[in-house]
């Protein structure tokens, strides 16, 4: 019932004595294992031991942990899933301590004397508008049909817990103009839905089918004598809300040309919208002129895009993410972030460090270390040799990674020159490293440089394939972003709200 009112994550209760006491864990995990795959699970409970808070996670798969308790913020950095901190608000000094913990964020509750929640008591939701200077705030309390849309207005908050009467609430949380919950209709989509595949990853594209539960379109993509391309439609999408699925990787040219031929023809088809989803966008490297008379390629792209007949663009992990401006179309810009962390998390690296490989990946290197949980390092890169003397890359690094196991990050790996840096992380006292990283461009030497003791396991993601040959046995793992890009298209086909899912990647469930 609460998921066809519209909720995206459930909450499931692991605390003895309480009403909604879930003790047999193995029925949870079979409800759990039945619901639809965009509805985040949250276990919750109260000053239980870590131990027993691991072992249910496992066992029921839970996506995250809320805690009601007295966990200290170690206590929450030691668990193996992002932390929801419930905290009980009585006045300002209750969230003043909340910038100790780093979790994903703060549930906040009325206080009452004896009680860890759930009395339907609402407080001073001022408190709540404070206290999102320390992170993502979900409000609970005392919401009822009659105030939930002023609170939701008022507070303007990252969700909402509804626990009780959680159908009249969201229903009445439809017709609030912020809203906290969105309102998934079961996953499905329109009749006027349709997804094609072009032929850089059609294993991508297979997979955000299935997801969705739809078949792919009809489409016959072929080369000519002459190296030109072809396509042709196979059915009939006039009016019809089109996703093209085709990441401009090498071969770039081939590649981005197809898109270009598949959309104009969409375009010819009466279409009457057309996405580009575009998992890896080539050419996102030159962004800017670094010396003269260069072109901008970038923007030459996302201009011949939209003349195509584009009328929206969704790519992942762009290399600059000021690209965005560079259209003149809606531009969505999601991020592997955490899939990748996820896959760490579960690893449970108890001596991991984050690394940057340069000063100019530290931003994205901080947003690993609020989601593992890790220290960090930073590589710091200089040129040496002058007069036409052989260059060579000297690295730094600012940070404690001695006897650590070392998880240098980055948006793509090309060439595979990142083996410096992680020759260079255990050349100073580090263990193997782990690369994560979006995009597996993978050209040249680039496996060969991959297959060096210094290097324990390259985790990458499906946005470009990766065949098996290409995989150094089991060094290179892959993990699937078709999730992330099934619930984005969903969500623009059912003109709902992106940027609030991926403008924070400290929580993953939709709201």
């Amino acid at each position: 019932m609460a998921i066809d009112a519209g909720a995206d994550a459930l909450g499931f209760a692991f605390v003895p004595d309480t009403p909604r006491y879930l003790k047999d864990t193995k029925a949870a995990a079979k409800i759990i294992e039945q619901l639809p795959p965009f509805i985040t699970t949250v276990g919750l409970f109260v000053n239980a031991a870590p131990e027993v808070i691991q072992a249910i996670a496992d066992e029921c798969h839970l996506d995250m942990l809320q805690l009601h308790g007295d966990e200290s913020p170690q206590f929450c950095r030691g668990l193996n899933r992002r932390v929801i901190k419930a905290v009980r608000v009585k006045d300002e000094s209750s969230c003043s301590h909340l910038s100790d913990y780093r979790v994903s964020g703060y549930l906040l509750d009325t206080y009452v004397k004896g009680a860890m929640g759930g009395t339907g008591v609402a407080f001073d939701w001022r408190l709540a508008v404070k206290a999102k200077q320390y992170g993502q705030v979900i409000l609970a309390g005392g919401l009822n049909p009659d105030n939930v849309g002023a609170a939701v207005q008022q507070v303007r908050p990252y969700g909402v817990d509804v626990s009780s009467g959680v159908e009249r609430i969201l229903h009445a949380l439809r017709f609030t103009e912020t809203l906290a919950m969105s309102t998934i209709t079961n996953g499905k989509v329109r009749d006027d839905f349709r997804l094609f595949a072009g032929r850089a990853n059609p294993a991508l594209a297979k997979e955000i089918a299935a997801v969705l539960g739809i078949e792919s379109g009809k489409i016959s993509v072929s080369t000519f004598p002459g190296d030109e391309t072809h396509a042709q439609i196979e059915e009939s999408i006039r009016g019809a809300d089109i996703y093209i699925v085709q990441p401009t990787c090498p071969p770039t040219n081939d590649n981005l040309m197809e898109l270009l031929v598949i959309i104009d023809a969409l375009k010819r088809a009466s279409a009457q919208q057309i996405t580009a989803v575009i998992p890896y966008f080539g050419y996102a490297r030159q962004d800017h002129k670094s010396t003269g008379r260069e072109p901008i390629s970038a923007k030459l792209v996302a201009n011949l895009l939209t003349t195509a007949g584009a009328n929206r663009v969704v790519a992942v992990d762009l290399h600059a993410a000021q690209i965005q401006g560079f259209f003149d179309i809606p531009a969505d810009h999601l991020t592997a972030l955490p899939t990748l962390a996820d896959y760490f998390r579960e690893k449970q690296i108890e001596d991991g460090v984050i690394v940057s490989p340069d000063v100019g990946r530290a931003k994205l290197a901080d947003k690993y270390v609020d989601m593992l949980g890790m220290p960090l390092a930073i590589m710091h890169k200089r040129r040496s040799g002058t007069g036409g003397r052989e260059v060579k890359i000297v690295t730094e690094i600012i940070g404690d990674v001695v006897d650590k196991t070392p998880i240098i990050i980055d948006d793509l790996v090309t060439s595979g020159s990142i083996y410096q840096q992680a020759d260079a992380i255990v050349e100073a006292g580090a263990k193997p490293a782990y690369l994560s990283i979006t995009h597996p461009v993978l050209v040249g030497p680039a496996l060969q440089r991959l297959n060096r003791p210094s290097i324990q396991e390259v985790v990458v993601t499906n946005t470009i394939p990766v065949p098996a040959e290409k995989r150094i046995g089991s060094k290179i793992k892959v993990l699937s972003i078709a999730p992330l890009l099934a619930e984005a298209i969903l969500r623009i086909h059912q003109r709902r709200s992106v940027s609030q899912v991926f403008f924070d990647q400290k929580l993953v469930f939709p709201v």
